[in-house]
This record gives C-alpha cells, structure tokens and sequence, in this order.
C-alpha cells in the first residue's frame, strides 16, 4: 500500500521526514489533528502515520496542527513528546475512503494532571465532564521480538515525565463490523504486537489520600476483536467517584498458543502456560495493586467487570492461583460457556495443544496443527507426516525461532474465522499454573477460587447478534445490511439460542457459585426498544441482544457494540429509556463496588436486588427493563437445559427441518431424538 503517493522500498527507512506545507496536501482526503499543552497550541512537535508497509513524519505548525493526505486504510497516528516530556503517544484510526476527512485526532495534555507513580511521573488530560483520564501508559514491555508468547515483564522503574494522551494501539486483530473497521477492511490485519497499554479515568480532585473503589474493565470480543480505546470511564468517575481502567490484552493466536516445546527448561511455567492474554489481565491487576493508590484508587477495593470474553476473563480472574487478593469484587457480562464455545473457551491441554488424530485428540486448529500447516505451507515439509515428524524432532531453539520470525499476518493466515472475523481456536488453557486443571463448571462447584461478592447474567435476546452473521438465517446485503430469510425460523432461532446461552453461562453458574458462597446476584437485560426501520425492525432482528447492556452499566447510554449500527439503534425516542437504564444499572455495578452489594444503587430507592438463592420459587432474578415496558423488577425463574430440550422437540413452528435439526443438535448435540426425526 502506499501512502499519499510514498513508497518506502529500504525497510531500515521507515520514517520519512514531510517538508511539504499543508496546502500541498490533497484537500478532502486527510488525517488531521491538533497538538496542545495546556490549551496552547505546540508546533514543531513530530507526528508519525504508519502502515505495515509505510511510514510518514511530519511536524506541526505553529498553530499546532498537523494533516497527512492518505488514502483509505487502517493507520497508526503517533506524536513524540512535547519538549520537557517524554514518550510517544498514539491511536489507531480508520479512513474509510480515499476521499474522506479523519478530523479531530488531538492529543491534549494538562500538566496540571502529574501524577508521579514508580513507574515515572504521567500526564494526562481533562475529559469533557471534568474527569481526569491517562491513556496509553505502558503496562507491560513490548511481547515483541524474542518476548513473543511470553509472560508479560513490568516496566522498567523511571523518573520521567510521560505524556499519557492516546490510548496506543490495539492488540493485532482482523478488521470487522465489531470493531468498527470500515467493509474495505474486514478480513484484513490491524493492530500492533506493542499493545500492552493501559487507561485511567479518575474525578478531577482525586488523591492518594482519598482511597477510592476502583473498577477495571474487561473488554469482549470472542477473544480475537476489541480493544480498551472503545470504551470510557469517565461517565462512571464522574457520576459515582470511583477509579475506573481498562486495557488491551493479547487476543487470537498471539495471545493463547500453547506449545511447551517451544520453550526452554529455564523458562517460567507461566511462559510455558500457552496463556499470554491470561497473564496480560493477571499482569494489569498486578500493576493497579502497585500503582493505582498514586491515582486516587484503593489497591485493597477492586472490581473487576467484563462482556463475553472479557466474562469469562474475569471467570479466569476468580479462578487463577495468580490473582490471590489483587480484587474483591465482580461482575460477569454475557460469558460465552456450554454449549457456544465448542473448543474456545476454556479447554484441555490436550485440546489446545495435540494433533486431532492423537490419542486425547486436539481442536482442528491446535498449536501443533498450526504448526502442521505452517511447515507444509512453507515448503518445510512435502506431507502431513513429514511435518508431524519434522515438528517432533526440531531443536527448541530452531521451533522458537521459526515460530517467532512468522509474521503476525503469515501467523493469522493459518486460522480459519467463524461468525465474522473470530479466530476459530482454542483459548484460556488448563494449564494448573495460570488456570486450574478443571472444566469452569467443576472450578466454580468445587470452590477452586477467589469467594468475592458476584454479579452475573447475560441479555434475553444474546444470540441475535451472531445470527445476524449466520448464512443459514440471513442474507448480507454491502457487507452492512442484514435481510432476514425467514422471520419465523429467525425468531425461534433467537429464542432458543439465547435461552441456551442464559441456562449454560448464567443459571448453571450462579448454582455452581452458590454452592460456595451467598453473594451471588444474577440478572437478565431485557431493553428491546430499537426502532422499526421498514425494512429491518430491529427490536424483532437484534432485541434486547449481546453487548447491547455494555452501556447502561458504564453509564453510558449512547454506546454501541457495533459502531456501525449506531444508527439503526438508538434514536431520540428511545433515548429516555435508554438513560434510565444506564443510571440504574450502573448504579448498582458502582455500589456493588463500593459496598461489596448492589443492594439498592448508590444511594437510591432502586428495588432491593436480592442474593440468588437454590430456592426456584423465591424472586431470585433481576430483570431490567425501561418504565415504559415491565420495569426493573425481581422475578422467579427456573429454567433448566431439561426443560428447554422438552420444549425444542415439541417446536413445530420452524419451516425449515435443517435449520431445526441443526439447532437442536449445535444446543443438545445428536441424540435419539435427532436419528428419528433428522434425516
């Protein structure tokens, strides 16, 4: 690819210094942005945009601004300190078309926001409510190079005062919907190996001394998608005085590969774990311990909440040996367990790590079948069992250094996706290190884990989401536009895949938990309120579906878990309703990390969310929902994968038998039932 007409043919000449003044540049079809210090403009201070291919420099004028004329693309927007600073800062942005405008990629700094940590003295910036937020501070040192598929080190000691402006890049990942790359993208590699940073949001007049709860965030993303720069704190700072991080962890191949003879003896068993994403979310709870008191925090009162993957990462939190007292509280979003994940999600060694046709069989996509692949595809090996000898017999070091000289793009174009842009491979390892040597069902019903106060549930309507990407169920029209084939077989879909998710990753789970302690509090988000677009009713197509309660608990009523639906969700309509549940949901995350219960919000009059208890007739769920529709209440439930089973073999609204049959079986796998009713 080129940028603006430059091409970069010696690789050791990554940087190109522009001189050109900005009315050479290319009108409408720019990156620009603006550089200040204390609200006054900083010029002469070098900016950096770059590809995996390209590299351009510029300088900012003396009006602090800067502009780059690059055609469509993904890119990585750097600013090297101000003079009297130290560090770089940056972002990854998404320039949809060649003629398109990516305006407003500032980096702001107030140095009135010091804050001096071991790690050096950091400087941020004021959000538009007031809080004071840090971004991109280095959590961990670069897994680049040699520390590829090693454990995360802490940062070197320092004195320096570091920008903390941009949030740094997301961890490599494929471009798609749910991330918010445009179509031109999807499919294609974004991201850096440098990713390992972290952000901060904190009330503007926040210490050391004021010990405040702190609550660190997990993003989702099927372990493959997403990034810590989606989603801000600042609402909840703002609102409840709390201390709120996120941050980026490594995701797909480079963050779960699990081949131990790749390693040497002297290496850690938490190297040799296969679990570098793992330890990247163990790694940012050990830095808030150490650092997070400089910020206003309370080290001894964390919470730790997280979607999807990022669930069932904080179900990893609870469980690690690794994580003894570095949080006391959680909340656990829509974890993706049972029956979704197949091979995903929490497996075996002998899942993650051996051949599929060995003795304890591995997943299709294994480490070693990975590496199968790679040496057949690069002309290592003529055969199947030429590489499985060859990768048998190869020297730790000739195997390490073959896997880590692999590009990030020749590693991802092993895998197969599913559902979009997901890496179909197996993650969060049982390794006995980082994660104990049992199923999550086992784990939690047998006690092997951190007893905190939990909150957990998942969102009527969860499975919506994937459908809308399933072949069998819908049609893509511009890689944007979903149309239904068949609303009735849809909704049944809908319904009975999401009832699923909730029974496996909610009610199960909250029995397990139960087992061991009292302060369990289960919910189910039910808002459904999207509008009717004529040709897509979309409280029909998506409901009340997965990572659409990510908002109302962070306060934050506008956010989308895919950007690009934006417009097809919210309006002003539903606006009222929607702000109703963000006030009310997140009032009871914030108390539950206050107080250690979601009782009845933060000093409010909310309903009393009461502990989820073996009882199947007490009021043990909490159910929310806008004032226009039933309200945020307490009800009874009691469903169970027997009952929901009865309930799928007597269905006879579906009009196609295939999408029945595969239903069921993908839900309850092939039984008597399936061998006399499929064919």
């Amino acid at each position: 690819m080129k940028i603006s007409g430059f091409r970069i043919m010696n690789k050791q000449a990554l940087r190109i210094v522009v001189t050109a003044v900005f009315a050479s540049l290319l009108l409408g079809c720019k990156v620009e942005g603006v550089v200040t210090v204390d609200g006054v403009p900083q010029s002469g201070v070098a900016v950096t945009v770059s590809n995996y291919e390209d590299s351009l420099t510029t300088t900012t004028n003396s009006k602090g601004e800067y502009a780059f004329g690059l055609t469509a693309g993904s890119y990585y927007v750097e600013i090297d300190a101000p003079p009297g600073f130290t560090g770089q800062s940056g972002r990854r942005i998404f320039k949809s078309t060649d003629n398109s405008t990516v305006s407003g990629v500032d980096f702001t700094l107030d140095t009135s926001t010091a804050v001096q940590t071991a790690q050096g003295t950091f400087y941020g910036y004021h959000e538009d409510n007031g809080v004071v937020t840090y971004q991109g501070i280095r959590a961990a040192q670069a897994p680049v190079g040699e520390r590829r598929w090693k454990e995360p080190l802490p940062v070197a000691d320092s004195t320096d005062g570091i920008i903390a402006v941009a949030p740094g890049d997301m961890c490599i990942q494929l471009g798609d919907k749910l991330n918010g790359a445009p179509t031109s993208l999807y499919g294609e590699m974004i991201g850096s190996e440098d990713c390992l940073y972290l952000n901060i949001w904190k009330p503007a007049n926040a210490t050391s001394a004021d010990n405040l709860p702190v609550m660190l965030w997990i993003y989702g993303g099927g372990n493959s998608l997403g990034e810590s720069s989606t989603y801000t704190g600042k609402y909840l700072a703002e609102t409840y005085g709390v201390v709120v991080v996120n941050f980026n962890y490594r995701m797909g191949p480079l963050g779960w590969f699990s081949l131990p003879q790749m390693h040497d003896a002297g290496t850690t068993a938490e190297t040799r774990s296969g679990n570098y994403g793992t330890l990247d979310q163990v790694n940012a709870l050990k830095w808030v311990n150490r650092h997070i008191a400089n910020f206003g925090g309370n080290p001894d009162n964390v919470m730790v909440f997280g979607e999807s993957a990022g669930a069932s990462a904080t179900l990893a939190m609870l469980a690690s040996p690794l994580t003894e007292g570095l949080f006391h509280k959680a909340a656990i979003q829509s974890a993706a367990l049972g029956w979704i994940t197949d091979h995903s999600i929490w497996q075996t060694r002998a899942v993650a790590e051996n051949l599929a046709d060995d003795v304890e069989p591995g997943y299709p996509s294994s480490s070693s079948e990975i590496l199968v692949s790679a040496l057949q595809r690069d002309g290592l090996a003529a055969n199947r069992a030429d590489a499985v000898y060859l990768q048998e017999t190869m020297p730790q070091t000739v195997l390490a250094d073959y896997l880590k000289g692999m590009s990030p793009q020749s590693l991802y174009s092993l895998y197969e996706t599913k559902l979009g842009a997901f890496i179909d491979m197996p993650t969060i390892v049982q390794d006995g290190t980082v994660i104990p040597m049992s199923d999550v069902k086992t784990t939690f019903s047998s006690g092997q884990y951190h007893k905190m106060p939990v909150i957990l549930g998942t969102n009527r309507d969860e499975y919506k989401l994937f459908l809308l990407s399933r072949e069998d169920y819908t049609t893509e029209v511009a890689d944007t536009i979903p149309l239904i084939q068949n609303s009735s077989d849809y909704q049944l879909a809908g319904k009975y895949y999401s009832e699923a998710w909730g029974i496996t990753s909610m009610y199960e789970l909250a029995d397990a938990l139960a087992q061991n302690q009292d302060d369990v509090y289960v919910y189910r988000y039910d808002w459904d309120e999207e509008p009717n677009l004529v040709v897509l009713d979309m409280a029909k197509v998506l409901g009340a579906a997965h990572g659409l309660e990510i908002g109302s608990t962070m306060n934050n009523p506008d956010l989308a878990v895919v950007p690009s639906l934006s417009f097809a969700l919210f309006t002003s309509k539903n606006k009222p309703g929607r702000t109703y549940l963000a006030e009310t949901m997140s009032s009871y995350w914030a108390n539950l990390a206050i107080t250690g219960s979601p009782a009845q919000g933060v000093g409010s009059d909310l309903p009393l969310w009461t502990n989820w208890t073996t009882d199947t007739a007490a009021e043990r769920l909490m159910v929310f929902d806008t004032q226009e529709d039933q309200g945020t209440r307490m009800i009874a439930n009691n469903n169970t994968m027997e009952s929901l089973k009865a309930r799928v073999q007597a269905e006879s609204g579906f009009h196609s038998e295939s999408r029945y049959c595969n239903l069921y079986t993908e839900i309850f796998g092939a039984d008597a039932f399936t061998a006399s009713s499929c064919e």
